[in-house]
């Protein structure tokens, strides 16, 4: 690619999955072409685009697309997210006009969404190509809870008509349905994968020595799950990683990181024996890619939940805990039966990071007009 326009990525705070697997990408874009310059639009944390500090990226923050509202990591707050929606998409012209003239002296090359409606709108305006990734849409996210608020009905074919302006959607592994897209291209998993080796992890968190099986309990990009052990807990004799304070009842040698904690969650992962998750793609990517066996356990109302249930069957080494059994940290004899009946792992490719990072490249080096452009 010759000297070319920036590359910006319209990207969901939606949770943390949508952003660590674009800042996959980005990473694998910098390897291939260190001075890319790359802008990011997104409400997701600041430090999730920490690693990258490297290359030539800016992040502008802000609100790209309400995604759905959660009370925690498993119970989705459906009538907030609908309104939340409805106020999102009443304002969307203005929001794009606003984004065009923020983006209007940057020289767009590709405008990148994953997977905000809002950013194929942009691109659409700025006359670039909108090339979507995501293993789902919202429309379909949608689809299900305007069914029974038909009131919202207008929803779900107003997402349609701007995911229609993509001039390209690079579908991920663990994907629903997303026909929307007029034209669609599978690659592999896009995931960032750990690049501290595991023995090193356990040193920095004084795990060195540990005989124990280590469980790292991670949920995710939401307000702590709602722990609360009525009845003694039995968590069962392993050591467990946490994040903050937010689960009661575990051993006094937890180890309880801050929220700015300097390790990538992908050398955690790799770093533990086994992991007790929400099924999302970001962790159960991450588990496929490190194959470390996991405990996920069931979403309320979550329409995504049943495919990546369906795709874990069928590729990982994992297990289902009840939410009971996960709330009253009642986790040993689940995590016995995970670590005593071993399933095979599928063969997945895990380079869908750095296939699309070529695709990105090659499609702005051919689309890329450095005279005249409307950006």
């Amino acid at each position: 690619m010759s000297d070319g326009g920036r590359l910006v990525f319209y990207v969901n705070g939606h949770g943390f999955g949508h952003a660590t697997r674009c800042a996959a990408v980005i990473e694998e874009i910098w390897r291939i072409r260190p001075e890319q310059q790359v802008l990011v639009r997104t409400s997701a944390p600041a430090f999730l685009f920490r690693p990258l500090s490297s290359g030539p990226l800016r992040v502008l923050r802000g609100e790209v697309d309400p995604g759905t509202l959660q009370a925690d990591p498993l119970t989705l707050d459906r009538p907030a997210s609908l309104a939340a929606r409805q106020e999102f998409q009443e304002r969307l012209p203005l929001q794009v006009t606003a984004e065009v003239v923020l983006l209007r002296a940057e020289s767009v090359a590709l405008v990148v969404g994953d997977i905000p409606p809002l950013a194929f709108e942009v691109a659409d305006a700025l006359q670039v190509p909108g090339i979507a990734l995501g293993n789902f849409s919202w429309d379909w996210i949608y689809e299900a809870y305007v069914a029974e608020q038909p009131e919202h009905e207008l929803l779900v074919e107003a997402m349609r008509r701007s995911y229609r302006r993509a001039a390209l959607l690079l579908r991920l592994p663990l994907h629903a349905e997303m026909d929307v897209f007029p034209r669609i291209e599978d690659i592999p998993l896009v995931v960032r994968r750990a690049a501290r080796d595991r023995g090193a992890t356990r040193a920095a968190l004084g795990l060195a020595r540990e005989t124990r099986a280590v469980v790292l309990v991670s949920f995710g990009g939401f307000a702590a799950v709602r722990f609360g052990a009525r009845t003694a807990p039995d968590p069962g004799p392993f050591r467990f990683i946490t994040f903050g304070d937010g689960v009661p009842g575990l051993p006094a040698d937890t180890v309880r990181l801050p929220v700015d904690h300097p390790y990538r969650h992908e050398d955690l992962v790799a770093a533990a024996d086994a992991v007790i998750t929400k099924p999302g793609y970001g962790t159960v990517a991450e588990c496929l890619a490190a194959r470390t066996p996991f405990l996920y356990t069931s979403r309320d109302d979550f329409r995504e939940y049943d495919v990546l249930v369906r795709e874990i069957a069928r590729q990982a080494h994992a297990g289902f805990i009840g939410r009971e059994d996960l709330l009253q940290i009642r986790w040993r004899a689940a995590l016995e039966v995970l670590f005593s009946t071993p399933r095979p792992w599928a063969d997945v490719r895990v380079d869908g990071a750095e296939v699309a990072a070529r695709r990105l490249l090659t499609l702005a080096a051919e689309r890329w007009k450095p005279a005249g452009s409307v950006c």
